[in-house]
């Protein structure tokens, strides 16, 4: 299958004004409807990193926008977890929902960039990025990112990327926009254009390639159904974000001793 050429995203970092449409219109978690794509890959990383679906120590997440990510990491056992953004607008949105949490110490959001990590070595047991890498305007960028992510993990810490894939079928990729902006198809050219600046499977592992010290595997995302505990958030989703794992993939990374 041939893939079309990698088209980069205007901006790597939401301005002030789509920060704030965002964080005003899309970051809905309160009341009855709540977005489940990250309780999703919460319970993905549990699953991949946990021992009986829990997480533990010190996670970094880096760009975690509304921070939502954040706090169901907190839910999966994680004890604290730092945010790393450079959008000084999601910062702050982010910071006033999690009040309660940051004061109990257990959550914290800096400025910075992913390629300079404000972060000393070694210290995080876990490093997550959710649906950010094809952000970044081209491969050194992104390979910038992934070495922050290693450099800040102890021994045996992982690291997870979950983000679209360019090399996906044009039939998936049109049954998947078909359907998962059915009721939304405003969103359907902005998908398809984060789609397009999504990174491959191969350039993903020819990337990590040039990193010593680590494990890594590079591997389509799976339907997110399959995990009983999840059913009751994807039903309360009045977007279908479980169809995201049609065009989504798993980079898993363990960094050695």
């Amino acid at each position: 299958m041939s893939i079309e050429k990698r088209r980069p995203e205007k901006d790597e970092v939401f301005n002030e004004k789509d920060a704030k449409a965002y964080a005003d219109g899309c970051d809905f978690q309160e009341g009855i409807k709540k977005t489940s794509d990250y309780a999703i890959v919460a319970a993905e990383a549990a699953r991949m990193f946990g021992k009986r679906g829990r997480l533990s120590g010190l996670v970094v997440e880096i760009c975690p926008g509304p921070g939502n990510l954040c706090g169901e990491l907190i839910k999966k056992g994680v004890q604290k977890v730092i945010g790393i953004d450079a959008s000084e607008t999601m910062l702050n949105h982010a910071s006033k929902k999690f009040e309660h949490e940051i004061a109990q110490g257990r959550m914290e959001f800096k400025k910075g960039w992913a390629q300079q990590l404000p972060i000393n070595d070694g210290i995080a047991k876990g490093s997550i990025n959710f649906h950010s890498f094809h952000q970044f305007k081209d491969e050194q960028r992104a390979f910038d990112a992934l070495k922050e992510m290693i450099r800040i993990l102890a021994p045996n810490g992982w690291g997870f990327v979950r983000d679209f894939r360019r090399d996906v079928s044009k039939p998936i990729m049109d049954t998947f926009l078909k359907r998962r902006t059915a009721k939304t198809p405003a969103v359907a050219e902005l998908l398809r254009e984060s789609l397009s600046a999504a990174f491959s499977q191969d350039e993903f592992i020819d990337m990590l390639k040039r990193i010593d010290g680590i494990r890594f595997t590079v591997e389509n995302a799976r339907d997110p159904r399959r995990i009983l505990s999840l059913l009751p958030a994807i039903a309360l989703d009045p977007v279908p974000h479980w169809m995201d794992s049609m065009i989504d993939q798993n980079v898993k990374i363990q960094k050695l001793k």
